[in-house]
C-alpha cells in the first residue's frame, strides 16, 4: 500500500507542476500580446482531478488582440495550450473574459 500511496504522491505532485507550466506558459504569451500588462490576469480553476480551466482577463484595448482577427489568435493560443496539456495528461479549457 505504500508504494500506491507514493506513486499517488508523484503523479499528484506532476499534475501541480504541469499545472503551474501551464499557468506560467499562458501568462508569458499573453504578455507578449498585450500593451496593458498591470490589467492582464490569468486565473486557474481546477474543474475536475486532471481537467483545468484558465480566465483570461485584460483591458478592453487588448482583448481584441487576445482574440485577433476571427479569433486566430486564441485559437492558436488554446492549440498550443492543447498541445502542453496532452504532453503532460491533462485537459485544458481557455475562455476569454
Amino acid at each position: 500500500m505504500a508504494g500506491c500511496r507514493q506513486s499517488t504522491d508523484r503523479f499528484s505532485q506532476k499534475i501541480i507542476e504541469t499545472v503551474k507550466l501551464m499557468k506560467e506558459f499562458l501568462d508569458y504569451l499573453l504578455k507578449l500580446i498585450v500593451e496593458d500588462k498591470d490589467t492582464l490576469s490569468v486565473e486557474e480553476i481546477t474543474l475536475e482531478n486532471n481537467s483545468f480551466q484558465y480566465n483570461i482577463t485584460a483591458g478592453s484595448a487588448d482583448l481584441g488582440k487576445i482574440i485577433g482577427r476571427n479569433g486566430k489568435i486564441i485559437q492558436a493560443i488554446r492549440q498550443l495550450a492543447k498541445i502542453l496539456a496532452v504532453k503532460k495528461g491533462i485537459h485544458v479549457r481557455i475562455q476569454i473574459s
